[in-house]
This record gives structure tokens, sequence and C-alpha cells, in this order.
């Protein structure tokens, strides 16, 4: 399912969470751009959907990636926050979708699959590391507060609510 919330105990059984180099999975530690834009070119390179069939990102639609990458101080951010294209949308089902960046990120962390995973870390470390931390000054980031849901349109499904709540109730983190 896409965009969905896994239980502790998966979340700790994952690929994700094996391959996670920061012990403690509510931090970051510090990725530098280069090494998050080699992590960006080899998952490019080595991108495959949920069935393990390779896709190919054109080399336009990659060297347009990496200047956007190359241009921009957050990088990994504002590849994540835009509407990059990597091909052409051949699945209606979103969580199948690999045509967006944005999509295609999603899909590798909600699929949990070698070799995406793998190549992907990096990136991901250097903005979940870039969204806790002002990386000039090394200083946190801090979150005002308030109702957060995790980037769906609608509230959560009832399932997931429960999940939320379990957590909450566990003192669980979330992610």
């Amino acid at each position: 399912e896409y965009s969905s919330i896994c239980t502790t105990h998966e979340f700790q059984a994952s690929r994700f969470m094996e391959r996670y180099p920061c012990l403690n999975v509510v931090d970051a530690d510090p990725i530098s751009k280069e090494e998050a834009r080699a992590s960006l070119v080899s998952w490019l390179a080595s991108l495959a959907d949920n069935d393990g069939e390779a896709l190919d990102v054109s080399e336009e639609n990659q060297a347009k990636l990496l200047e956007a990458f190359d241009s921009h101080h957050e990088a990994a951010l504002y590849l994540y926050t835009t509407h990059q294209k990597l091909g052409p949308r051949i699945c209606l089902n979103t969580g199948q979708d690999y045509s967006l960046y944005y999509r295609a990120l999603n899909n590798t962390l909600n699929s949990d699959l070698e070799p995406n995973i793998g190549h992907a870390i990096p990136l991901i470390q250097r903005m979940i590391y870039m969204l806790l931390y002002d990386e000039s000054t090394g200083m946190k980031r801090l979150h005002a507060g308030g109702t957060v849901w995790k980037g769906d349109t609608l509230h959560p499904v009832p399932l997931n609510m429960h999940k939320l709540r379990e957590a909450h109730r566990l003192h669980r983190i979330i992610r």
C-alpha cells in the first residue's frame, strides 16, 4: 500500500533499518552533498520497480536531475519537493509509479527492496539531516509543535490511526 504506516517491529526489521547507519533512528548523522550526489547517481543507474524490473531513466532526465541537485544548496530536499520527471508513467497505481522523483523515492522506501534502498540510503540520510539540522551551524531545527499529518491530503485511514495511537501509547517512534 502506498504511504502506509508500518509498526515499530516492521520498521526495526526493515532493510532500511539494517542499512541506516545512524544508531539513533530519530536522528541523522551528517552526509556531505557529494556523498548524497553519488548516492543519487547510483540510485538512478540501478533503479528498479517493485517487481525488480529495471527502470530506464534517460540520460537527459538524469542530467536535469543532477543539474538541479548541483544548483541548490539543500538539493536533496529541493528534488523531493518538486515534480522532477524520471520517465513516463506506466502504472496508475501510485505505489508502483516511478515516473516522478518523489514518488520513486517514496516507493523505494515503501517497497524496502534491494538494491534500491541500499543505493538511496545516503541520499535519504542527507534529506533527514537537512530537515533536522541547520547545516551551517550544526544546530537542531526545532518544530513549533502542532498536528502533523504524514503528507497525505486526507486524515489517516482507521488502520493507520490505530498504529499512530499504539505508537503514542507505547512511546514508540513513527517513521
